[in-house]
């Protein structure tokens, strides 16, 4: 996290998840809302973590990280908002 946040010089914050870096790994221009998926302990299920928010110019390149919205934080909201 400490070199993604540099590379974004310190604008990230805790509801923010920075991901990437290892070369062909990486969001790009137009997957904005995209999933960042991870699997579960068991390796029995895909577990939504992130949705792209935003990356640097060059894509997919070694040290180049992409960050997406945590979706754990909005867990509340989603709830209560799927609940109405």
């Amino acid at each position: 996290m400490q070199r993604c946040n540099a590379s974004y010089a310190g604008i990230l914050n805790d509801k923010q998840i920075c991901a990437g870096g290892v070369k062909g790994e990486d969001s790009c221009e137009g997957d904005s809302g995209g999933p960042l998926v991870t699997t579960s302990k068991d390796g029995d299920k895909h577990l939504l973590i992130g949705l792209t928010s935003f990356g640097g110019i060059l894509c997919g390149g070694h040290n180049s990280y992409a960050v997406y919205t945590a979706v754990h934080k909005y867990r509340d909201w989603i709830i209560q908002t799927l609940a109405v």
